[in-house]
C-alpha cells in the first residue's frame, strides 16, 4: 500500500488559526511539525514529527 506522510498546518477547529512548522535560523536542518502517515491527509492519528536533514527524512 501507498504511505506518505502528511503534514498539518491546520490543528484548530477555528479557521484563523492554524499550526506551524517550525525551524530556527540557529538549527536550519532541524523542521517540527504535526501530521499523519497514509494514503491521504487525516484529522485522525496526529502525530509530531521531527526532521533533523531539513526535511529529507523524518521520525516520529
Amino acid at each position: 500500500p501507498y504511505c506518505s506522510l502528511h503534514l498539518h498546518l491546520k490543528v484548530s477547529e477555528n479557521p484563523y488559526t492554524s499550526g506551524i512548522i517550525a525551524s530556527r535560523d540557529t538549527a536550519p536542518s532541524i523542521i517540527v511539525a504535526s501530521g499523519n502517515i497514509g494514503s491521504e491527509l487525516s484529522d485522525s492519528d496526529i502525530s509530531m514529527f521531527v526532521s533533523s536533514d531539513a526535511g529529507n527524512t523524518w521520525r516520529q
